[in-house]
């Protein structure tokens, strides 16, 4: 009997436009579960509950008890990025950029990452529902790309693929930090790997673009702390890209032209 012959057929790959519409079903399906009555705006995606203690804003309930809230490490939220959001969306909406807040102390440089695209909705819209429709549309943003990431670098068939990208949003570090800036940079990161990976191996004439534009897009879009540890591990990635692509060639032409393209596509991002 022939190896393999008791084996079932892997499962046939749909069609492009609808291993396209596969992947976006799944993540919006993953992004409705988390916040699909924020996204329709039964709900805020705020942690409100923490109005509720004992004189920060809520009265008493009538029996004389205060609303109990779950999380209080969630409070920056509530108290430093919601008014920063509601300042920054004040000031776009009035023409100008936000540059100086002047309820901070006596004056302080605005730092909420107000060119992040990722954010373009929360300070695009003054309401809180915006918050849901940002998020989800980073967690779209980030699956797609870890979907590419895994056809084209791992060379995964579809299915594999498109499990790993709708898992990617939902995993641990996002779950964590949702809602927070911190995470932001993080969520190109399949991107700018992938940027990394084409430019080095020279697969696509476009791919030194695309790197500079998704280094830029790590650095500006949450705290630059979380952005650099992103494009250090995008360097140390580069690096072993370069040594996959030409092993004991480093001094040759092409490996020296690799090398001068990702420094280029780094510096100039």
């Amino acid at each position: 009997m022939p190896c393999g012959a008791n084996s079932k057929p892997a499962l046939e790959e749909p069609p492009g436009c609808i291993r396209l519409i596969i992947v976006l079903a799944g993540l919006l399906l993953g992004q409705a579960v988390l916040y699909g009555p924020s996204l329709v705006g039964s709900k805020l995606l705020l942690p409100l509950d923490i109005l509720g203690e004992p004189g920060v804003y809520l009265p008493p309930r009538p029996d004389g008890t205060y609303l109990e809230p779950r999380n209080l490490f969630l409070s920056d939220i509530l108290y430093l990025f919601e008014p920063a959001r509601r300042f920054a969306v004040s000031e776009f909406h009035a023409g100008r950029m936000p540059q100086w807040g002047p309820d901070n102390f006596a004056g302080a440089p605005f730092i909420w990452p107000k060119f992040s695209p990722l954010l373009a909705l929360q300070y695009a819209f003054a309401s809180p529902v915006a918050l849901a429709w940002s998020w989800a549309l980073a967690a779209v943003i980030a699956g797609l790309g870890a979907y590419r990431f895994f056809r084209r670098l791992l060379a995964v068939s579809f299915w594999p693929a498109a499990i790993g990208a709708w898992c990617y949003p939902l995993t641990a570090f996002f779950i964590f930090w949702q809602g927070y800036p911190t995470g932001v940079a993080v969520y190109w990161l399949p991107w700018i790997l992938l940027a990394i990976a084409e430019t080095a191996r020279a697969t696509h004439r476009a791919a030194p673009v695309a790197l500079s534009l998704t280094t830029w897009l790590v650095a500006v879009s949450g705290q630059l702390d979380v952005a650099a540890l992103a494009l250090l591990v995008s360097g140390i990635f580069a690096l072993w890209c370069l040594y996959d692509a030409y092993p004991r060639q480093w001094l040759q032409p092409a490996a020296r032209k690799a090398a001068l393209t990702l420094a280029a596509g780094f510096g100039l991002g």
